[in-house]
């Protein structure tokens, strides 16, 4: 049996992390890289600016930052740094990452119920718990040099916050999933946004469930304080990820609808109407603000 507590497995625990964050830099990299298209249409100014838009551009920063410090700490490092402050920013990053992914979902849910004071009173309060629960975790991370690797190392992480917060968001995301498919049934359509705002719901659900139930089940387990955050960093990759090309695939989505209609205006005006409203039986421009 592992003894899980000893020095030198915490050292190969430590080790294995260091090469895991590596791995998640270059997976994250070149997804970042390969879809930068709304970030270059905003700065281009080829896309207007829409408020619901925050979320993922800054959760893809904040999670690109954070596997850099991460991969960065992890190896050569000056031996006067403060290595609790650091991973105490890293904690924040991270997330701040996982808030974003879980908020680029709700954002979608919340234009679907905008008619219901009750829905959207209950999507804010849930959405303020989760941003709470994120950041009371932050001070409950203890790290030290060590000065034998000249690395930072994880000494204490405190694994009860760890699992409520994934328990959190996994429940935050079931929520998010049977309110968008509860308000999709209201105006049950065969359109393509139809479907794909139900196909994004439950694939993204299936995705961060498996995601974040791993982290959870170490963080309850205790093994050690490595193992306590060892498989945080790719649920909040995974989460970020499966967000941000939900949201690139419907923006989309509803850019070829709108250059649809506008070319569809242009022929007869009533027979171009009825095809599209026969198309689309959802509001095209409101599930992006």
């Amino acid at each position: 049996m592992v003894n899980w507590t000893d020095p030198s497995v915490e050292a190969q625990c430590g080790v294995g992390l260091e090469h895991l964050n590596l791995f998640l830099l270059g997976l994250y990299g070149w997804e970042y890289c390969h879809t930068l298209q709304i970030e270059t249409s905003l700065l281009r100014r080829q896309l207007p600016f829409r408020w619901a838009l925050l979320p993922y551009v800054i959760g893809r920063f904040t999670l690109l930052l954070a596997l850099v410090a991460l991969v960065a700490v992890g190896s050569h490092t000056p031996r006067n740094i403060n290595c609790g402050a650091v991973y105490r920013f890293l904690a924040f990053a991270g997330n701040v990452a996982i808030g974003c992914a879980s908020t680029n979902l709700m954002i979608r849910t919340w234009v679907i119920w905008k008619e219901d004071r009750i829905v959207l009173v209950c999507l804010t309060l849930v959405s303020l718990g989760h941003w709470s629960v994120l950041m009371l975790g932050l001070t409950d991370i203890v790290a030290f040099m060590d000065v034998i690797q000249g690395s930072c190392i994880v000494q204490y992480a405190n694994h009860a916050n760890m699992s409520a917060l994934f328990m959190y968001t996994m429940l935050y995301d079931l929520l998010v999933l049977v309110l968008t498919i509860a308000g999709l049934s209201r105006a049950r359509s065969a359109s393509a946004l139809w479907r794909t705002l139900y196909n994004q719901g439950v694939t993204y659900f299936a995705i961060t469930f498996v995601a974040n139930i791993v982290p959870m089940i170490f963080s309850w387990l205790n093994l050690n304080a490595v193992m306590n955050v060892f498989f945080a960093i790719p649920a909040a990759t995974i989460s970020t990820i499966a967000s941000c090309r939900a949201v690139v695939s419907l923006l989309g989505l509803q850019i070829d609808i709108e250059s649809a209609a506008s070319s569809a205006s242009t022929e007869d005006p009533k027979e171009a109407e009825g095809q599209f409203t026969t198309r689309i039986s959802l509001p095209t421009t409101s599930i992006i603000p």
